[in-house]
């Protein structure tokens, strides 16, 4: 177990932060410290986060508060997919080049997870479901298969 400040409220020692690994050195767990017993988890120390792994060391599972998202991967430990509180339709969906394995080409994002691509908006955000797309640093966006 790990006593951090909390991002933002380092110079407050009551907004701590507790870390918990497991025997693989994995975050699996989060407290917010009460200051009590300060460094040590009791019962009134509050769990803002758990996280879960797979037997490949994968994240699968991550619930923050109420909220649980789920992660897809595939043979390439690449996610796929992230669904939201076991909805049917995802929260994302990535796809990723097949030249070089971090290489990702487009992420999709559902916010409300109703599977119309409905864009999440925030104050001066532009409503857009497509959130990224690139190409890998070190190659060109227009290349020779593309007749250019």
């Amino acid at each position: 177990m790990i006593l951090a400040p909390r991002p933002g409220q380092e110079a407050d020692a009551d907004e701590a932060l507790l870390f918990v690994y497991d025997g693989w050195n994995r975050l699996v767990k989060v407290y917010k410290d009460d200051g009590e017993s300060r460094g040590e988890i009791d019962e009134s120390d509050t769990l803002v986060a758990t996280y879960e792994y797979d037997g490949l060391g994968r994240r699968i599972r991550k619930t923050v508060g109420e909220t649980t998202d789920d992660y897809y991967y595939d043979e390439a430990w690449q996610v796929l997919e992230v669904r939201r509180g076991g909805a049917p339709d995802p929260l994302g969906q990535y796809v990723w080049d097949v030249r070089y394995v971090d290489a990702p080409v487009v992420r999709f994002h559902d916010g409300n997870t109703d599977g119309d691509l409905a864009p999440r908006v925030r104050k001066g955000d532009r409503k857009c479901p497509l959130l990224a797309c690139q190409c890998p640093l070190n190659q060109r966006a227009s290349s020779p298969e593309m007749g250019r």
